[in-house]
């Protein structure tokens, strides 16, 4: 945990990476001290969470007058960088108006922190490879410690199977019956709220989806249906990351998934194993 300086001097913020250690950056195994705001961050090719930026003593109050920077390595300019605050949000503040709950500049863009309920993403698209994220609080307040998990993403299709709230940069399902974006966008125009469309836009309940029965007209509610597909609102991800079309494949004797996580712990004991036997029992009657 890092501690305060000598007097006049910027408090130093911490920097933990996925890994849990903290050693000098190497691009291989990319670390930095934890007690060293000044250090580098250079990110691996990948979309999953890579680490955390936290301020002092997290997650108890930062102190007064707290300096940190992060210097960031992307891989490439066809990455961005997706910053996620759980309870905290970034928004854009005139030159002179005070950030009373956290300073933040990135890219040389000033933002103020201000606490909320939701989770928030800010997305950051480099002109290069190398991104900079100051945060500090220019005056003699205190606040509760804030946590950032970073991430790479894609700038060309930043939410795979999903939809992007421009708003609070969160990736939602699409037309799933649930209004997700803080402006309901996520659910404006659906032909099928909350069912699977169709190719020809017919309408049926996602139950129906490879459930071995054509109800589409064309039967493509039964085609790949044992193989992955694009991860979206209405498909099962298994353990490996990867999903399949079939919305509860869980337990149902049919190994779906590629690794085969959807038939493991499976047991005649498992809750979803006696709901699955009492079914086949009433229907064999």
């Amino acid at each position: 945990m890092s501690s305060l300086s000598h007097a006049g001097q910027p408090v130093k913020c911490d920097v933990e990476h996925s890994r849990g250690q903290r050693t000098e950056v190497k691009e291989a195994e990319p670390e930095i001290s934890g007690t060293a705001c000044e250090g580098g961050i250079v990110l691996k090719k990948g979309f999953h969470v890579q680490g955390h930026l936290r301020t002092p003593y997290y997650p108890f109050y930062y102190p007064p007058y707290p300096y940190c920077t992060w210097n960031i390595t992307v891989p490439s300019s066809e990455y961005g960088l997706a910053l996620r605050f759980e309870g905290y949000k970034l928004t854009g503040q005139y030159t002179f108006a005070p950030c009373t709950q956290g300073q933040w500049i990135i890219q040389n863009r000033r933002m103020c922190g201000l606490r909320m309920l939701q989770p928030y993403t800010q997305r950051v698209e480099g002109i290069t490879n190398n991104i900079t994220i100051t945060f500090s609080c220019p005056r003699s307040l205190t606040g509760p410690g804030i946590q950032v998990s970073y991430r790479l993403y894609n700038k060309t299709d930043p939410c795979p199977g999903e939809f992007l709230c421009t708003l609070d940069g969160m990736c939602v399902p699409l037309c799933d019956g649930i209004k997700d974006c803080p402006n309901g966008l996520d659910e404006r125009n659906c032909v099928c709220p909350a069912q699977y469309q169709c190719p020809g836009g017919q309408c049926i309940p996602t139950k129906q989806i490879c459930d071995g029965t054509n109800d589409c007209v064309n039967g493509t509610d039964e085609e790949q249906c044992h193989e992955a597909v694009p991860c979206g609102a209405f498909n099962y991800r298994c353990a490996d990351g990867s999903c399949v079309k079939k919305t509860n494949p869980q337990c149902d004797s049919v190994m779906d998934c590629v690794d085969h996580s959807d038939e493991r712990n499976c047991g005649e004991n498992s809750s979803r194993a006696k709901t699955y036997n009492t079914i086949l029992r009433l229907i064999k009657l």
